[in-house]
């Protein structure tokens, strides 16, 4: 894929509690996507992500790595980030750089302390989120548990998008709330539509108003028509759904089995459809003599760039920075606002 244009990219941090699976859900989206040819383990030593030597030992992420893949046409820049207080300055440079978050929560029954202080840093960071409940494949998997757990420490706003079909190791598909459609996992990180479980119907339409409830409720036009007894679209909702999330309104809920590929195209598809590209937010900074402005994505624009990491290798030392605003080219000279002097 060439160069994206601004409003198809999504820069994405990915933040849980320890061994929660963010970085086996990041090496899970970026092979359905096909940016790896097989799919990466944590376990087995063979991530791209956990790339250094202690977290290959130990089977944790230590460091902040970044990645991306393309789907349906959109570059999605990921940033897999420590569970682990000890490391929580990566956190704070992982979320400098993004646009949006996805915070993994394993289907415990619970939020664990590592999520509540996940949140706490989304939150501050005013960031629009995803949920994903990872590790449904688990025995004792409780996604309704779960869901009830992040609404009481989210607020109203955590709302779920879709509800599994079975759990441990039968979970197998999922319910799109959005459409009220079945859907089974393929072995490929896919899925097909399949009849809706008769037992789940009423379950199912419960949900379905809920959601439809908090999504009309989130614009006025659409919260008319709907009590006017006008059913909303399935691109009503999911266009409500998107403004909600980019105004921190509502934060949408997904199962996911990381290990197995299942519901990992789905969380693609959410990415995609919910959260914001770099068009849609407004970066506040200060200038050279440190006076505050606002920084609007313009790929046209005087560049602006923000280094948000430093790593020593043999080699010296490896920037990475995030473009806010113009282009950043091999012959560039930025000028660096703490030195007072242009770089190569």
């Amino acid at each position: 894929m060439s160069s994206p244009t601004p409003e198809r990219i999504r820069s994405v941090a990915v933040l849980g509690h320890s061994h929660d699976g963010k970085t086996t859900l990041c090496e899970a989206l970026m092979h359905v996507a096909g940016a790896t040819a097989r799919l990466g383990s944590t376990d087995q030593g063979t991530s791209i992500l956990d790339f250094e030597p202690e977290e290959q030992r130990r089977s944790i992420s230590i460091t902040t790595s970044i990645a991306h893949c393309d789907w349906n046409g959109v570059r999605i820049n990921l940033l897999d980030t420590p569970g682990f207080p000890d490391f929580a300055g990566e956190v704070v440079q992982a979320l400098a750089a993004a646009d949006s978050a996805l915070l993994v929560v394993g289907a415990s029954g619970s939020v664990p302390v590592g999520a509540e202080f996940a949140w706490e840093r989304i939150s501050a960071a005013q960031l629009p989120a995803l949920v994903v409940v990872s590790k449904m494949d688990k025995e004792n998997a409780t996604y309704e548990a779960t869901v009830d757990a992040l609404r009481e420490q989210l607020g109203r706003r955590a709302i779920a998008v879709a509800v599994p079909l079975g759990s441990a190791e039968g979970f197998r598909g999922f319910v799109d709330l959005i459409d009220d459609r079945a859907y089974e996992f393929d072995a490929r990180g896919g899925s097909k539509e399949v009849p809706l479980p008769e037992e789940m119907r009423a379950e199912v339409e419960r949900a379905h108003s809920a959601l439809v409830d908090a999504a009309a409720e989130t614009d006025d036009a659409l919260l008319e028509k709907y009590l006017e007894g006008t059913e909303l679209t399935v691109d009503e909702v999911r266009g409500a759904l998107h403004t909600a999330a980019l105004r921190g309104t509502l934060v949408p809920i997904l199962p996911a089995a990381s290990p197995l590929l299942k519901g990992v195209s789905t969380i693609l598809d959410a990415i995609n459809r919910y959260l914001p590209s770099p068009k849609e937010r407004v970066h506040s900074g200060v200038d050279a003599k440190g006076k505050p402005v606002e920084i609007e994505c313009d790929p046209n624009g005087p560049l602006v760039a923000h280094v948000f990491k430093t790593t020593a290798d043999p080699f010296g030392r490896v920037s990475y920075f995030r473009v806010l605003r113009g282009t950043m080219r091999a012959d560039s000279h930025p000028f660096n606002v703490q030195k007072g002097q242009e770089e190569r």
